[in-house]
């Protein structure tokens, strides 16, 4: 399985939910992926918003980017503004 299939399910729950601003805490996106690596909360480049990076196909497949807060061990997903 390809690394950014991991992601999809956290892609469905996104374009199923919709709105503009999605918070989300790291152990609520493990309950739909698996378990983070521990990069997703120490190195703020893993929540990379570029399709360079796999796991992003998660939010950016459903048209959002990632604005991770480490300390706070969650992330919001924004809805592109085109």
């Amino acid at each position: 399985m390809p690394k950014g299939d991991k992601y999809l399910p956290l892609q469905e729950h996104l374009i199923k939910d919709g709105r503009e601003t999605i918070s989300m805490t790291f152990d609520q996106i493990a309950k739909l992926v698996g378990p983070l690596p521990k990069s997703a909360s120490v190195h703020r480049p893993w929540w990379g918003n570029h399709e360079g990076n796999s796991q992003a196909i998660g939010w950016m497949g459903a048209n959002y980017h990632a604005v991770p807060n480490a300390s706070a061990r969650s992330v919001t997903f924004r809805k592109f503004r085109y």
